[in-house]
């Protein structure tokens, strides 16, 4: 089956499309057997010899495979350390299949320095508002780089979402390919079926710059905390995931490097395995910032 986004829903669900008359080849025990999907993308092949077996489908240069690519299955009684793999008297193997192409970009603030941290989606234009029908899964993306695959070809907006706390209320969060803060203002991307689009570049405009807050977790001692953990929230209790804009671990040296936005305000979290955590100190990012030295106290001591 071939999963598509169905554009003609206001909500961003998969469409499922049977294929008929994809190959699918069975191989194992010296042997290579071929089945053929009819109209409904079902396909069989009786009587197979007892053994075991990998079946994967034979797939125009248009479609590529979801995970897995290929499934391998036991039949028969034949004993197998691996308790993954199907085993009796019949198998099922299915496969999801997508189309071949590809979608490459990166993120970079006003001046072409990478965004790491953002939420980057394709949407299908419709009036009032344009529809999310792909939201890519992680919000961290070293160097700036993202991708997408699997696209229904056709015509996309490509939108970036950022997170601060702009001391400015008024600043977007949302921008557009390449270089927008309005739907309307934006430029269409189109993809076809086997296709691999690369560097679409989403630019923030001017005045959204990130800066690197840098400095060093230490003990009251000085010593430098090698295990410790920082990072920047909305205020200064935040303890849940979504409070946190950015996180990072401590180096050998307590050492330790967070990208925020310049014009907001952060509170600084850090702590350590087995102690208590530190205060947490308030900042405004600037252009340039002075490294921070936070000091957190040593572990407690544990009774036995």
């Amino acid at each position: 089956m071939r999963v598509d986004s169905d554009l003609s829903s206001t909500k961003s669900r998969p469409r499922v499309t049977p294929l008929q008359g994809i190959k699918v080849l069975i191989e194992g025990e010296g042997k290579t057997f071929e089945a053929v999907t009819d109209e409904q993308g079902l396909y069989s092949l009786p009587r197979l010899p007892d053994g075991e077996y990998t079946a994967h489908p034979l797939l125009p240069k248009k479609y590529t495979p979801y995970f897995p690519a290929e499934e391998k299955f036991i039949l028969g009684s034949k004993e197998s350390w691996d308790f993954h793999i199907q085993r009796g008297p019949s198998a099922y193997a299915a496969f999801q299949i997508a189309w071949n192409n590809r979608l490459n970009g990166r993120i970079v603030d006003s001046e072409g320095n990478a965004i790491e941290r953002a939420k980057v989606s394709v949407l299908i234009a419709r009036s009032p508002s344009p529809s999310v029908i792909e939201r890519d899964e992680f919000d961290y993306h070293p160097g700036g780089r993202f991708q997408f695959y699997g696209l229904n070809p056709g015509s996309y907006l490509l939108a970036a979402d950022i997170r601060a706390p702009f001391v400015d209320n008024s600043r977007s969060t949302r921008f557009y390919y390449p270089t927008a803060t309005a739907p309307d203002q934006a430029r269409e991307i189109s993809i076809g079926e086997n296709e691999t689009l690369d560097e679409r570049e989403i630019r923030l405009p001017p005045g959204y710059l990130v800066r690197q807050v840098e400095g060093v977790l230490v003990w009251p001692n000085g010593e430098p905390v090698s295990d410790g953990w920082v990072y920047l929230a909305a205020s200064e209790g935040s303890l849940d995931d979504d409070g946190k804009y950015n996180w990072d671990s401590t180096d050998a040296l307590g050492r330790f490097s967070l990208q925020a936005f310049v014009g907001a305000e952060y509170w600084v979290h850090a702590e350590a395995k087995r102690s208590e955590k530190g205060t947490p100190i308030k900042i405004k990012v600037q252009q340039i910032n002075e490294p921070l030295k936070i000091v957190i106290p040593f572990p407690k001591r544990i009774d036995r």
